[in-house]
């Protein structure tokens, strides 16, 4: 999505922060220096602003060269933000994201691979304690039992690894 700013006094805050909270990204570009332009200012803008709770990926701000804008048309082209650079930066943020999703999905796998170790880790150690229990009480039958089902549980961990590993 654009947003094509007629004027910058005043600015148009509402439709800026629509389009963070409808897309997820921000990426600032303008024929002025990056530091302490409109870019910064929208930058801040929305950092500042409920908006920034939906951004997916980190502010993108591209700006024109930190040097007075030259006369020379070619010398101007390359002090400014051209659509090449545009279209290159586009690229990287659409790039971050998709690593950013991948990155997402990792996490909600190892979650679910956590919790599916940490039940079988709980019971072998709550049947370790109980066995303990049965060994005082001279029980070796219900212990040998429990040592059973730790071998059980234990081979559930091994299998549960072995799937992550292949």
């Amino acid at each position: 999505e654009i947003v094509d700013l007629r004027s910058v006094r005043p600015i148009d805050h509402e439709t800026i922060l629509a389009s963070v909270r409808k897309t997820g990204h921000l990426m600032v570009v303008h024929e002025g220096v990056k530091s302490y332009g409109v870019g910064a200012e929208i930058s801040a803008m929305v950092s500042e602003s409920d908006a920034f709770d939906f951004l997916d990926a980190p502010i993108l701000r591209l700006g024109g060269a930190e040097s007075p804008v030259p006369y020379n048309p070619d010398l101007e082209r390359a002090a400014v933000p051209q659509a090449d650079t545009i279209e290159a930066a586009a690229r990287r943020l659409q790039d971050d994201l998709i690593q950013a999703g991948r990155l997402a999905v990792l996490g909600r796998i190892a979650a679910s691979v956590a919790h599916e170790i940490n039940q079988p880790v709980a019971a072998i150690r709550a049947f370790a304690d109980n066995t303990r229990a049965f060994l005082e009480r001279d029980r070796a039958d219900a212990a040998l039992a429990n040592l059973s089902r730790i071998g059980e549980l234990t081979t559930r961990i091994g299998t549960i690894t072995g799937q992550l590993r292949g």
